[in-house]
């Protein structure tokens, strides 16, 4: 073998099976190199192990662990989904939002009696727009058994007028 294949396991020394340790010892004793190479890695492994096994301390370590447990300690700091959850659970909120709905409900159902007023037939009013149903007809039509005809299907139609259809119910009901 030469030099350029030692020097490789000069490097893992330690971690080579006893036969490749005998191999690179005999190589040693005749070469100068790498002899001095494998005693420079020695020292450097040494040299780590040494530092390796010094544990630092730092200047302020009782600042230095404070700080540390401080900012440990503090808070996580919320996301926006999570800050409207609390919002919207709090006590304070519900109560907030169940009185808001509850006038909502009563503004609406006060605007739906706003938008239809009692209306109050005069005996001088006329009947013109109304449509009076008889009670007879529909009993007769649709109490029985018999195959149930819509009444008022031949009245709906989409090209005819609004008044055409009253009128067609009118004719209908009479």
């Amino acid at each position: 073998m030469s030099c350029k294949e030692f020097e490789m396991k000069i490097y893992l020394y330690p971690e080579l099976s006893e036969k490749e340790r005998k191999q690179v010892d005999a190589h040693l004793q005749t070469c100068q190199s790498c002899s001095a190479l494998f005693q420079e890695v020695k020292q450097a492994q040494q040299l780590i192990h040494q530092v390796a096994e010094i544990k630092p301390i730092p200047i302020h370590a009782a600042r230095l662990t404070g700080s540390i447990m401080s900012t440990i300690m503090q808070p996580a700091k919320l996301t926006w989904h999570e800050r409207i959850n609390d919002i919207l659970l709090s006590a304070k909120s519900k109560y907030v939002l169940s009185f808001s709905s509850s006038l909502l409900i009563l503004i609406f159902f006060i605007q739906s009696v706003e938008d239809f007023p009692p209306t109050k037939m005069d005996k001088n009013e006329s009947l013109t727009n109304t449509v009076i149903l008889n009670a007879k007809l529909f009993r007769e039509n649709f109490s029985h058994n018999k195959v149930k005809h819509a009444l008022f299907a031949d009245c709906r139609s989409p090209f005819q007028s609004n008044q055409y259809y009253l009128n067609c119910v009118k004719s209908k009901l009479k």
